[in-house]
C-alpha cells in the first residue's frame, strides 16, 4: 500500500507506517512541499494509486477521484 500524508499530518505517522512496511510519504517531501495545492495532491494520489491521509475535508472537493463504492471513512486512534 502506498500512502501520502497531507501537510497537517505529523511526520511521526509516516515513520510509524514505514516501520510497519507501508510505503508512506509526507507531502512536505514531494511536489511543492507545504505550498502544494489540493488539486496537485489529488493528481499525485491518483497518478500513484496512493491513499491520502488528511485532516482537510476540502481535499475531496479539490479533485481527488474516489471510487463510487467508497462509503466509509476510518479514524485511527492514538494508542
Amino acid at each position: 500500500m502506498r500512502v501520502l500524508c497531507d501537510v497537517h499530518i505529523p511526520y511521526r505517522l509516516v515513520t510509524f507506517l514505514r516501520q510497519r512496511g507501508v510505503d508512506a510519504t509526507h507531502v512536505n517531501r514531494i511536489l511543492g512541499k507545504w505550498h502544494t495545492t489540493d488539486a496537485a495532491i489529488c493528481d499525485y494520489v491518483d497518478d500513484t494509486d496512493s491513499v491520502l491521509i488528511t485532516k482537510d475535508a476540502a481535499s475531496r472537493v479539490g479533485g481527488c477521484a474516489l471510487p463510487e463504492d467508497v462509503t466509509s471513512t476510518y479514524a485511527v486512534e492514538k494508542e
